[in-house]
């Protein structure tokens, strides 16, 4: 089975109080560090696993998920062959 590896640079907070929302920025990349297109990154909820928000890698293998409410989440990563 081949390996996945992300890299998150940082996560932004945006707003303020109770509704406060965060955006997740990161790169998917292999174990080569060639980045990997079109993956899904997926925050979901950590006690039921619902899905909150996601986003597809570009070409380069860099994501933005966006509007994802504040603590913790899960975040799960897609890629057809890994």
């Amino acid at each position: 089975m081949k390996k996945l590896a992300l890299l998150l640079f940082f996560v932004a907070l945006c707003g303020a109080g109770a509704f406060a929302q965060n955006t997740i920025i990161g790169t998917v990349v292999d174990t080569t560090d060639v980045g990997l297109p079109g993956a899904t990154v997926m925050a979901m909820n950590t006690k039921d696993s619902s899905l909150l928000s996601f986003s597809l890698t570009d070409g380069q293998g860099k994501f933005e998920v966006q509007r994802v409410p504040k603590g913790d989440v899960l975040l799960r990563i897609t890629y057809i062959g890994y």
